[in-house]
């Protein structure tokens, strides 16, 4: 094997195998099964999940399907809560044990969900250099392991999207700069599938980045509508595209959306998409060690999935003088952009209903 070789297999395997490691020796630290008693089952983890997996395990063992199920109180279709929960090619690992396992077998799943985290964030790493550089890894564990992680792993279905996200957007930059958005369809329609709530995020999080790529590219001599005409045929191709990948998932979005309007989240106040910052200065405590904790996930301040080295990164990356102003603009206009969704706490909620 060549040298170069060696050096993509070890550094695409030990994107994988660090933040693997480091979430096993975390278990054994917790004592978290299969190296205690405790377990993992707590909020819906515990409550909704396991019930549909232990359920979509039993109709798979027999060749059974129903879509029905008296677990919704006095019983109703469970179509749009399976398309939100099941559809996740890593369920497929359940069939292999028995349902009083299943509190072991989450948590590897999750592990292995992080592991796959690493390896897609370091390929998008690997796409910004010609070499590898194993000082990548730093920041693929980083992202593998962050705040969002660490707060949202109970909620088993979510962290999919997280694996998809580098590919949508690797993606997204080849459907500009190369015309081929085959990647971009094919990742947003896998991320949508696998969970629809963190699906249209996604697909919001594009539009931001899509946007900031133009800022990015801007010459100063262009106008705005001229940076929009020479890119027009890229911008039209992002479209369809998205609209392919939306259409391509309406056999699970339109059972869960009608299911939705059958809840009293079809109320939605317009009022709840005002951008308009709703926190103060307070919302940086939750900088400090355990200013985030699932206590605390019902009122709290918007909470800042970034580590405070993270933090001083970015603020070093726009004190560079090296970096050309129009990717300073670029990148803080997403940041800008995420921030000020964030910051309005029932943007999220509401848009989601």
């Amino acid at each position: 094997m060549k040298r170069t070789n060696k050096t993509a297999v070890s550094y695409y395997l030990l994107s994988v195998l660090v933040p693997m490691l480091l979430m096993v020796g975390l278990y054994a630290m917790l004592q978290i099964v299969p190296f205690g008693r405790h377990n993992l089952l707590i909020s819906d983890l515990g409550t909704q999940y396991m019930p549909f997996l232990a359920e979509f395990k039993r109709q798979m063992a027999q060749m059974n399907f129903s879509t029905y199920s008296f677990s919704l109180s006095l019983g109703g279709d469970i179509l749009p809560l399976a398309a939100y929960y099941l559809i996740s090619p890593f369920n497929l690992l359940l069939l292999f044990w028995s349902n009083s396992q299943l509190p072991v077998v989450v948590g590897y799943v999750i592990i292995l969900k992080i592991g796959a985290m690493g390896l897609t964030m370091a390929h998008f790493l690997k796409t910004r250099q010609p070499e590898y550089h194993f000082s990548a890894l730093i920041f693929a564990t980083a992202y593998s392991l962050s705040g969002f992680v660490a707060m949202n792993f109970y909620n088993l279905m979510w962290l999919d999207a997280l694996i998809f996200l580098p590919l949508v957007i690797l993606g997204l930059e080849r459907l500009f700069l190369k015309g081929r958005p085959g990647l971009y369809i094919w990742m947003l329609v896998a991320t949508i599938f696998t969970n629809y709530y963190l699906g249209y995020m996604s697909c919001l999080f594009a539009v931001l980045y899509a946007i900031s790529l133009l800022i990015k590219w801007k010459q100063p001599q262009q106008s705005w509508w001229q940076l929009v005409v020479h890119w027009r045929q890229a911008i039209w191709q992002f479209c369809w595209a998205s609209l392919i990948a939306g259409g391509t998932t309406a056999v699970v979005l339109l059972p869960s959306l009608l299911g939705m309007l059958k809840t009293g989240k079809k109320t939605i106040a317009a009022t709840s998409f005002y951008p308009t910052p709703q926190f103060g200065w307070e919302v940086l405590s939750q900088f400090q060690v355990g200013g985030s904790h699932y206590t605390q996930r019902l009122i709290h301040e918007p909470t800042l999935f970034i580590s405070t080295l993270a933090l001083l990164f970015a603020v070093y990356y726009f004190c560079l003088p090296t970096i050309r102003r129009q990717a300073k603009w670029s990148n803080g206009f997403l940041i800008v952009s995420l921030v000020d969704c964030k910051f309005n706490p029932n943007f999220w909620t509401n848009l989601s209903a």
